[in-house]
């Protein structure tokens, strides 16, 4: 179905598609990568200097559509947009730059799909919905760290 996927019965196409997919969003996220940076941070100051923002603009959200059609006719909705939502958004929780935040947010996308596939496995669950609901944990464990770092330790507190 749409809403859900069906990431369990991909088929060889699929897998190519995927393939081809990742391949073209690598190549053109490497090339742009520092133009979009500064445009998601700064994108008035590079107005001001001449840049073509208008075009780098476009080229990004061109390339996040693309990504998120590709994602949703493999995986269904629920699992593109929440792939596509809680590893950015615990990733920017975390980091503490744009670059690392960038980073951050690769890796944690990377590693919510197998986490969220496995433990559907594990606990009998539907595959979409234990991918929705481990970013959804991921992205509030990263608040939660976020939160208790930022805060002192009373000394008091275990006595």
């Amino acid at each position: 179905s749409l809403i859900f996927g069906n990431s369990v019965g991909l088929l060889p196409s699929d897998t190519l598609l995927a393939g081809i997919a990742s391949f073209i969003l690598l190549t053109v996220a490497l090339q742009h990568n520092r133009h979009w940076l500064g445009l998601v941070f700064d994108s008035d100051f590079l107005s001001v200097q001449g840049m073509p923002t208008k075009s780098w603009r476009l080229s990004l959200t061109l390339m996040t559509a693309f990504s998120l059609i590709v994602g949703v006719k493999l995986f269904g909705l629920l699992t593109a947009f929440s792939i596509a939502l809680f590893a950015p958004l615990a990733a920017v929780r975390l980091a503490r730059s744009g670059r690392s935040g960038q980073l951050t947010s690769f890796l944690f996308g990377a590693l919510l799909f197998p986490t969220g596939f496995a433990l559907s496995f594990l606990l009998d669950l539907p595959t979409g919905a234990m991918i929705a609901v481990t970013g959804f944990l991921m992205a509030t464990l990263a608040g939660l760290i976020t939160s208790l770092k930022s805060r002192p330790i009373n000394p008091n507190f275990f006595f």
